[in-house]
């Protein structure tokens, strides 16, 4: 079957932006213990950031948590919230991405993004700000704030809802195996980008951003 692609769903990081300087940002900050504590309380953190996710802990209490488990005193943790809303603003854009969108955009595209992230929709389009890409979205999606995660069905019936468009006549932009696998199961053209490894499959494989304009452009070609 043969469908136009009217809609374009996109993870966040590792899509949009990445952090290069992100990691030996917390290794000055938190001093050369930090990845040992990183790694010996994985479980404790993962734990954090799941609930957070979910909308079960504000970024402020999940960020209190992780300065405990680093080890501040809790007379920083004031100091180490601004240290970590910082250094997570503190991203770079991939190659193409904001001329890309604004083409898409201009193209009549409806624009989404659908995030696992304990960051609220405000806080990550104030990053796109700097970029001038915060106004091109016609839906904004993150779990923290709908309590619906990636690769479950809802997130993405949840965004489709939102811009009045079919799963056929979108398609899903990721890096992750398994949110491209959730895509599909809901009957949109998966697209990878920036691929977590080389088994990562999709209906398209991108390498520079910029592809998507080609992909929407032309009809693209769905099972039927």
């Amino acid at each position: 079957m043969i469908v136009p692609m009217k809609a374009l769903l996109l993870d966040a990081c590792d899509i949009l932006y990445h952090r290069p300087r992100y990691e030996e940002d917390l290794d000055r900050f938190f001093g050369p213990d930090r990845r040992r504590i990183l790694h010996d309380k994985a479980r404790a953190f993962r734990d954090l950031q799941g609930r957070a996710a979910i909308g079960e802990l504000s970024v402020e209490e999940m960020f209190d948590g992780m300065l405990g488990l680093y080890g501040l005193s809790p007379d920083r943790y004031g100091e180490g919230r601004r240290f970590l809303a910082d250094a997570m603003a503190d991203v770079d854009y991939f190659d193409g991405v904001v001329p890309t969108l604004h083409r898409l955009k201009a193209d009549g595209v409806k624009l989404a993004v659908v995030t696992n992230s304990f960051q609220r929709s405000a806080t990550k389009l104030s990053w796109l700000a700097r970029g001038g890409i915060d106004g091109v979205w016609d839906a904004f999606v993150s779990s923290s704030e709908t309590a619906l995660l990636k690769p479950q069905p809802p997130i993405f019936l949840t965004a489709l809802k939102r811009l009045k468009c079919a799963p056929s006549e979108a398609g899903f932009v990721a890096h992750a195996a398994d949110e491209l696998a959730g895509a599909k199961a809901v009957g949109m053209t998966t697209i990878a980008f920036n691929r977590d490894d080389p088994s990562v499959r999709a209906d398209h494989i991108i390498e520079h951003f910029g592809e998507l304009v080609d992909l929407t452009r032309h009809r693209c070609q769905m099972p039927g």
